[in-house]
C-alpha cells in the first residue's frame, strides 16, 4: 500500500487557508420560483410559462432568473388545440342562435347536486376564458384543486350578459339561481310579457334599450340550451325578472287583454298571473343577492331597480295589491339603494370614457363610447326626475328638512341627446330637440323637471327677486317649449304619442304658472306684471282643458291612468279661474262653464271605480263646487282673499268626506264578494284593497293600501295650497 512519505506532506499556515477559502466560489443554485411568483408569494410549478401567471393572463410577462431554464409544460400540442378546438364551439353556438324566442329549451328543471353544481363551475371558467382571452393556456378546467379567480376582464362582445368573474360560489348561490330559473315562465310567455313591457309600459324612460335588451335575452335562451345558465349575470337576471314582475301587475289588471286569443292560447289566466307574480317577487329578491347587489355598485341593478321606480315617477302606476312584497315594503326603500349606486359608480360627476373603462361594467362597454355615455345620462336623470319629485312640499322649509338626494351643486352629468335606438347602437348623431324619436318625451320631461328646480330656488326669496330674472326664466322655459310643440306641428302622432304629448304640454303650462303665479293678482292691478297675468290664465284653463279632454278620450290607458299629477295640475288651476271670474267680472260666464266641466269630468273618474282616482277625483268634485257657488254669489270685497280661499278649503274638505262615506257604502257589498273571490289565490302575505281603502283615504290611515309611494297623492292639493297662498 502506498503510504507517502513525511517529506512530500505540505504544511500550510493559517494565513494560507484563510487566503484560499476567500477564493472559492460557491455554484449557482437553480431558481425554482418565476419572478413573478416570487413577487407574489404565490406557489410556481416551474414551467414557462407556469400556471400560475397563465392563469392570470401574464403568461408573456413570466421569466426566471439567469442561469435556470424551466421546463416546458406538459400539454402536447394536440390537447391544447382540443381545448381551444371547444371552446370556439361554445362561443359559435352563442353568436348564431336564432334571434327569435323560438329555439326550445332543453334545460332540466332538476335540483343541481354537488356534482352537477361543480360541472357548471368548471364549464363556466372555460367560457370565460375563451370569451376574455382565448390565449390563456392551458385551461383551469383540468387544473385539479385549484378554484381559479379571474380578474374582470373586458369583452369585445356586446351585449354580454357572460358573468365576467368567476370564484368558488357557494351551494345557496347554486340553489338560489337555479330557483330564480324555475320561476321564469316559459319561453313564449316570457317573450309575449317582453312585447308587452316595450310596446305599452316603457314609453317615458327608456333606460333599458330594447334592442339591446332583445339580444341579451336571445344569449339567455342559447346558454340554458347548453346547460351553461350559471355563466349569466345575476344582475341581468334580475333586470329580466323585474320587468316581468311590473307587466304581471298591468296584465291582470287588463281584462280586454286577458279575454284575448293570444293569452288564453299562451295559458296566462288572471290567477296564473298573480301567482307568478308572488313567486317573480321572491327571484328577484334572490337575484339581487346572487349579484351582490348591496356591496358592489353596478348599472344593471340601478336600471332594474329604475323599473318600478320610473312608473311610479307617473304616479302610483298600480292600485290594488302588489304580488309579492310584504305589507311595509315601500319603492323608497330601494331609491335610496339606487342613489347609492349611483354615487358609488360616480354617475352624477359626468364620468368619461377613461373613467367607463375603469368601471369594468358589463352594462358600459368602453369599445362604445356613445352607448356608454348616453347611458349613464339617461340612468341618471331618470332617477334625477325622481329624485326632484319625491318631495312633494318643495318650498324652502321642506327642502331643509328633506333635502335632495342629489343637489343642484353637485351634479354635473349633462342631460341625455336626443339618440334614436339605431343611433345610439351604432355611434350615429343625435336628433334636434325639435324631431320626433322615441326618446323626445323623456328629453322634455328631464327639461321640465330641470326648471322645476330653478323656479322653486329662484322663487324662495320672492321679495329679494327682480322681475328680470323671472323673464330670463320664462325665455328659457318658452324656448324649450316652442321646440317641443313643433312635434305636433311637423309629425303626426300615434296614440301613445298624442298622449305623451298631452301630459308634457300639460307639465310645461304648469311650470309657467308655477313662474309668473306669484304675480298674478299684481297684474290686475299694475301693467308692468300683465304678461305674468295673462300667462297664468292661458296656463291654468289649458292644463284643465287637457285633462278633461283626457279623463273624457283616454282614461282607460296605461299611461293616463297612472299620471296622478295630473289631477295635482288641475286642482291647483282652479283657484286660477275663480279668481279670474271675481277680478274680471267679464269672464265670470265662461269661467263658470269651465268650472262645472272640470267638476263632471272628476265625478266621472271618481265614478269609473279606479281606486287611485277615487281621492284625488273626490277633491277635484268638491272643490269645483264650492268654487261654482263663489261664483255665482261673488264676494263684495276681494281684498282678503286669504280668508276666502281657506274658507272654500275647509267646506271642500267637509263635501269630501261626505262624498267618500256614501261611496264607501254603497260599494261595500260589491267590494266584498269581489275581496272574497280574491283573497281565495293571494298568498296570505298579500295587503288587500277593499272597500275600507276609503275611509283610510279619509283618515289617513294607509296600512291597507299597497301603493310604491304611499300618501303621495292624497297630500297634494293641501300641499300646493299652502304655496298658493304664500304666493298670493
Amino acid at each position: 500500500m502506498y503510504m507517502p512519505s513525511h517529506d512530500r506532506t505540505t504544511v500550510r499556515t493559517r494565513e494560507e487557508e484563510d487566503e484560499e477559502d476567500r477564493k472559492k466560489i460557491k455554484r449557482p443554485r437553480a431558481k425554482l420560483t418565476c419572478l413573478n411568483c416570487k413577487r407574489r408569494k404565490t406557489k410556481c410549478d416551474k414551467c414557462y410559462p407556469c400556471s400560475s401567471c397563465t392563469t392570470r393572463g401574464e403568461s408573456d410577462s413570466c421569466h426566471y432568473e439567469e442561469g435556470y431554464e424551466p421546463s416546458s409544460h406538459a400539454w402536447s400540442n394536440r390537447e391544447y388545440k382540443a381545448i381551444q378546438d371547444r371552446l370556439e364551439r361554445i362561443e359559435n353556438a352563442l353568436l348564431s342562435s336564432p334571434r327569435p324566442f323560438t329555439s326550445p329549451s332543453t334545460t332540466s328543471r332538476r335540483r343541481m347536486g354537488g356534482e352537477g353544481a361543480a360541472t357548471q363551475e368548471r364549464a363556466h371558467s372555460v367560457l370565460v376564458a375563451s370569451r376574455s382571452k382565448p390565449d390563456y393556456g392551458p385551461s383551469p378546467t383540468f387544473q385539479e384543486d385549484m378554484n381559479p379567480i379571474y380578474p374582470a376582464v373586458r369583452s369585445d362582445t356586446f351585449p354580454n350578459i357572460i358573468v365576467t368573474t368567476t370564484q368558488a360560489r357557494s351551494a345557496r348561490w347554486h340553489r338560489e339561481m337555479q330557483l330564480i330559473l324555475d320561476t321564469l315562465p316559459n319561453e313564449r310567455q316570457m317573450e309575449f310579457m317582453a312585447n308587452h313591457y316595450f310596446s305599452k309600459m316603457q314609453f317615458l324612460g327608456l333606460h333599458i334599450v330594447e334592442g339591446v335588451f332583445r339580444n341579451e335575452m336571445t344569449q339567455f335562451i342559447s346558454l340554458k340550451s347548453l346547460n351553461l345558465h350559471f355563466s349569466v349575470d345575476p344582475a341581468w337576471l334580475a333586470q329580466l325578472v323585474c320587468i316581468l314582475w311590473v307587466t304581471c301587475h298591468y296584465l291582470t289588471k287588463n281584462e280586454q287583454l286577458l279575454r284575448s286569443e293570444a293569452m288564453i292560447n299562451l295559458g296566462l289566466t288572471k290567477s296564473g298571473l298573480i301567482n307568478l307574480a308572488i313567486g317573480l317577487y321572491d327571484a328577484l329578491e334572490m337575484a339581487f343577492n346572487c349579484s351582490g347587489w348591496l356591496f358592489r355598485p353596478q348599472l344593471r341593478i340601478l336600471q332594474t331597480l329604475l323599473v318600478p321606480i320610473y312608473l311610479n315617477m307617473q304616479g302610483c302606476y298600480h292600485t290594488g295589491p302588489l304580488y309579492g312584497p310584504p305589507s311595509d315594503w315601500s319603492c323608497c326603500l330601494w331609491f335610496d339603494i339606487a342613489v347609492g349606486i349611483c354615487k358609488g359608480l360616480d354617475l352624477h360627476l359626468d364620468p368619461k370614457i377613461e373613467d367607463i373603462a375603469k368601471l369594468q361594467d358589463p352594462a358600459l362597454p368602453p369599445s362604445r363610447p356613445t352607448y356608454s355615455i348616453q347611458m349613464i345620462r339617461r340612468v341618471f336623470h331618470d332617477l334625477l326626475l325622481f329624485d326632484t319629485y319625491s318631495i312633494i312640499n318643495s318650498t324652502d322649509v321642506s327642502r331643509k328638512l328633506l333635502p335632495y338626494a342629489f343637489p343642484d351643486e353637485s351634479i354635473l352629468t349633462p342631460s341625455p341627446s336626443n339618440y334614436t335606438d339605431q343611433a345610439i347602437l351604432s355611434e350615429g348623431q343625435p336628433c334636434p330637440r325639435a324631431e320626433k324619436t322615441p326618446f323626445i318625451w323623456t328629453l322634455h320631461q328631464d327639461l321640465i323637471s330641470q326648471e322645476w328646480r330653478k323656479i322653486v330656488v329662484l322663487l324662495e326669496n320672492l321679495d329679494e327677486t327682480p322681475y328680470s330674472a323671472v323673464m330670463e326664466r320664462n325665455q328659457v322655459l318658452r324656448d324649450a317649449f316652442t321646440d317641443f310643440l313643433a312635434l305636433k306641428a311637423d309629425g303626426d302622432l300615434n296614440q301613445h304619442e298624442s298622449d305623451a304629448f298631452a301630459i308634457t304640454y300639460s307639465s310645461y303650462q304648469q311650470r309657467f304658472l308655477r313662474l309668473h303665479r306669484p304675480f298674478f293678482l299684481r297684474g290686475y292691478r299694475d301693467t308692468q306684471f300683465e304678461y305674468s297675468r295673462i300667462t297664468v290664465v292661458n296656463g291654468a284653463r289649458q292644463i284643465a282643458k287637457t285633462h278633461r279632454r283626457l279623463l273624457n278620450d283616454s282614461s282607460d290607458r296605461s299611461i293616463v291612468k297612472s299620471a296622478v299629477f295630473m289631477f295635482q295640475h288641475h286642482i291647483t288651476a282652479l283657484p286660477i279661474l275663480l279668481l279670474n271670474a271675481l277680478h274680471d267680472r267679464s269672464s265670470s260666464a265662461q269661467m263658470r262653464i269651465e268650472l262645472v266641466e272640470s267638476s263632471e269630468a272628476f265625478m266621472r273618474s271618481f265614478n269609473s271605480g279606479f281606486q287611485l282616482h277615487t281621492g284625488i277625483a273626490a277633491k277635484g268634485v268638491c272643490i269645483a263646487n264650492e268654487m261654482i257657488k263663489v261664483i255665482d254669489n261673488p264676494p263684495e270685497n276681494l281684498e282678503n282673499i286669504e280668508d276666502l280661499l281657506q274658507s272654500i278649503n275647509v267646506q271642500s274638505k267637509a263635501a269630501e268626506m261626505k262624498l267618500l262615506e256614501t261611496n264607501m257604502n254603497t260599494n261595500t257589498n260589491t267590494s266584498a264578494i269581489t275581496s272574497t273571490n280574491t283573497n281565495s289565490y293571494l298568498d296570505t302575505r298579500q295587503p288587500q284593497v277593499d272597500a275600507q281603502a276609503g275611509l283610510n283615504m279619509m283618515t289617513g290611515d294607509q296600512s291597507n293600501m299597497m301603493t310604491l309611494l304611499p300618501n303621495a297623492e292624497q297630500n297634494w292639493w293641501d300641499t300646493d295650497w299652502s304655496l298658493f297662498l304664500r304666493d298670493m
